[in-house]
């Protein structure tokens, strides 16, 4: 998957969610949410699953971050199985918050990781 620099969760929340943007064709769009993943609906995925394939041969999702007063999109390649249960979760009106491990979690924090890793079950 290609690095993405993640911002650290607030204290006063507990795991980031990817908010799939509302949409019904074309790019699929998310924003990195922080959220209690007891408060807020989610739907969790378990994301490294799937054969070794090139990463740039896959398809990508754009992850969206509001800078100030515009918005930043960059682009992440996904496994083609997230990418489909992505577009299979995506609505044409409603975001929809969901949670898939390698996207989710800052695997280059350490501390982030154990702590995130540390609440798998409950995030299940």
């Amino acid at each position: 998957m290609s690095k993405y620099r993640q911002e650290l969760i607030p204290p006063d929340k507990d795991i980031r969610a990817l908010r799939i943007l509302a949409g019904s064709s074309g790019q699929i769009v998310c924003e990195l949410k922080p959220i209690k993943f007891d408060s807020s609906p989610y739907v969790a995925l378990s994301y490294v699953w799937g054969s070794y394939e090139v990463w740039t041969a896959l398809p990508k999702i754009l992850i969206q971050e509001a800078t100030g007063l515009s918005k930043n999109q960059r682009a992440i390649y996904v496994r083609r199985n997230l990418f489909a249960a992505l577009q299979q979760l995506r609505h044409p009106t409603k975001n929809v918050d969901c949670w898939a491990d390698a996207i989710c979690i800052d695997f280059e924090n350490e501390e982030e990781r154990e702590s995130q890793l540390s609440l798998a079950y409950d995030i299940y």
